[in-house]
């Protein structure tokens, strides 16, 4: 089920905090309801509720009457807060211009008619930059005050400033996704044809020839070697790291969403106590080397099931050219190493590592756990290319996409995907191997003892379709941008994971095979909201009667039921006002299809296969 908020009437902003991106967000989700103070005066009426006013020079917006706008007008300029705005906004000032020829007054950054934010007014904001930082409004201390870019270092909150005729954006965070670390969400706020604040991607090579540079909130931290331990924070980074350094057997660490942590030379990261580095879906945490041919040492997981601790997490992670070398057990496990360590793995990126075995991930006497994780163009000298398991390990591996891992021996059986030694077992579930080199899986033999893998509803190269759900068609990867290994449309691993009425990919669908759900939910159409004769209509374009419903409440936090007041003509909704003020969302309602009815939760059936595997 997907579902959108938009509010009507008055607008109230309400427990803002005005810190770095929480206030970035806030500019880009304000909303605010164009009403017939906010438009000229000498605009000719339409008489058509929908229409609002036209001028032979019309509004940047939408000439409407009652259109919800969501994010802080753009005006070149201004730097308002959201008091500021709402007051000239509510007093029926000029309105909210994205240039000049909206208002009579030019003063610059004036506050006397409702202006909205200009780009560097909304790094300014966040970062609480003070007036005489940021003369006239404008980029220059910020374009002083910048450095080259460098990809590896940059972190959410840092501005990309562009030289010359300026501009600036704000750093929302790096894709985790994006194998070649190009890509960054930014929120901005820009003239046409947006003239608000919004949020968008970026290439930072794009933004490199365009004439950019990066203005940092803060310095880096150094860590030299040795010991670390307690909060590693998005203020105090990157985190550049200069020797061998280790979380000793008594200890945490923890790692805050948008960090990076960068390796000057070939160091390693060993983790005896436990290590939680737990990013967010926007706020990725970054675990690389500077100089990415030479590569770093890998995270490496010892005896953790011997401490104290729980299982150490990692969580939205990017792990990425390590690189084991030496003697074992240095040599093995470039990007992660696990040793009597049952590590817990989600969300989390592993690409391009190098080892003599295991190059994505090594666990020795282990049971990781790894869900909804891409591991691809990893490469092991003898064999594993993306995983490796030995020496009894029991791997659970749920929603994975393992793909074009390389080994370049084939002595050992190759293992490109994942290589299980003996006595040792792997859980397949919802994931996808593919492009692996020799081999997509290869099982160790030594005796009656040993383990197997079982697969169930996963899309495997030179697979058969069979009775568990498994099939062997390409996946149709959309192979293009940062999203490489995302689903087309067309993918047949769309709707063919686990049938369970309980868990749902993100759409309300039933899962997908591999780590990226494919959206089939269609985007929620644009409302349009009108208030006339103390009525409130809600056009709902291109949606039927059948296909939402609306919500709505006197308190934008209290409770909302069904709007028994309105009613439908058509596909639009009319009710009337009640109150000082009414606050609406719509839900739009998409089906959820099965394969079978009555099946067990996939929690519940994992659970059921971790007990097995215990015996």
């Amino acid at each position: 089920m997907k579902t959108f908020w938009f509010m009507a009437l008055l607008f109230t902003v309400m427990g803002l905090s005005a810190v770095n991106l929480e206030l970035a967000e806030q500019y880009r989700d304000f909303e605010w309801t164009v009403h017939h103070n906010n438009v000229w005066t000498h605009y000719t009426e339409t008489n058509n509720p929908l229409l609002g006013y036209t001028q032979a020079d019309p509004c940047d917006w939408i000439d409407s009457i009652g259109v919800t706008i969501t994010g802080m007008p753009y005006h070149y300029g201004g730097k308002d807060t959201f008091e500021q705005w709402n007051t000239g906004y509510e007093l029926g000032g000029f309105g909210p211009g994205a240039h000049s020829a909206h208002h009579s007054d030019s003063t610059t950054c004036s506050t006397s008619w409702a202006a909205g934010i200009d780009c560097s007014g909304l790094v300014g904001r966040c970062w609480e930059l003070s007036e005489a930082l940021m003369p006239n409004c404008g980029c220059g201390y910020l374009r002083s005050n910048s450095r080259s870019i460098t990809a590896q270092l940059v972190q959410p909150g840092d501005a990309f400033v562009k030289i010359g005729p300026g501009h600036a954006r704000l750093n929302y965070g790096r894709n985790e996704d994006d194998l070649n670390d190009q890509w960054v969400e930014v929120i901005e706020a820009t003239g046409a044809p947006y003239n608000k604040v919004v949020k968008r991607p970026y290439k930072i090579e794009d933004m490199i020839a365009e004439g950019y540079g990066c203005y940092s909130c803060s310095d880096s931290t150094n860590i030299t070697s040795g010991s670390v331990s307690g909060t590693w924070t998005l203020e105090g980074g990157p985190y550049m790291v200069g020797g061998d350094i280790q979380v000793d057997s008594t200890a945490t660490l923890t790692i805050e969403a948008g960090v990076n942590v960068l390796f000057t030379g070939h160091y390693k990261f060993t983790v005896y106590g436990q290590l939680l580095a737990l990013g967010t879906e926007d706020m990725n945490i970054f675990f690389t080397a500077q100089d990415t041919t030479t590569g770093w040492g890998g995270l490496r997981f010892i005896d953790n099931n011997t401490n104290e601790f729980d299982p150490s997490r990692l969580a939205h992670c990017k792990i990425e050219y390590g690189n084991a070398q030496g003697n074992w057990p240095d040599n093995v496990g470039g990007g992660i190493f696990c040793q009597s360590s049952n590590t817990k793995i989600d969300t989390c990126i592993i690409v391009r590592n190098k080892a003599v075995a295991g190059a994505g991930l090594y666990a020795s006497d282990s049971n990781p756990e790894i869900y909804y994780s891409l591991i691809a163009h990893n490469r092991a000298q003898e064999f594993g290319g993306g995983i490796a398991l030995c020496e009894v390990c029991v791997a659970m591996i749920i929603n994975c996409t393992i793909c074009d891992n390389d080994v370049d021996e084939t002595m050992y059986g190759g293992g490109g995907g994942i290589y299980s030694g003996s006595y040792c077992w792997s859980y397949l579930l919802n994931s996808i191997i593919w492009g692996n080199d020799p081999n997509q899986l290869y099982q160790v033999y030594r005796s009656r003892n040993d383990r197997d893998f079982t697969i169930m509803y996963c899309d495997i190269e030179g697979f058969t379709p069979d009775a568990n759900g498994n099939i062997g068609s390409d996946p149709l990867f959309t192979c293009v941008g940062p999203d490489y290994y995302s689903l087309s449309e067309n993918s047949p691993c769309i709707d063919a994971g686990y049938p369970s009425e309980q868990d749902l990919d993100p759409d309300g669908t039933r899962l997908d095979m591999g780590a990226f759900p494919y959206f089939q939910t269609p985007e929620p159409p644009v409302v349009a909201i009108s208030i006339q004769n103390n009525q409130v209509s809600l056009a709902c374009s291109g949606s039927s009667r059948s296909s939402y419903a609306v919500y709505s409440s006197g308190d934008p936090e209290g409770t909302f039921t069904v709007d028994e007041t309105g009613s439908f003509n058509g596909d639009v909704w009319t009710a009337p006002l009640s109150g000082d003020k009414r606050f609406y969302y719509v839900k739009t309602v998409t089906g959820s299809r099965f394969d079978e009815q009555n099946v067990a939760s996939l929690s519940e059936f994992i659970e059921i296969h971790k007990k097995k595997a215990s015996h």
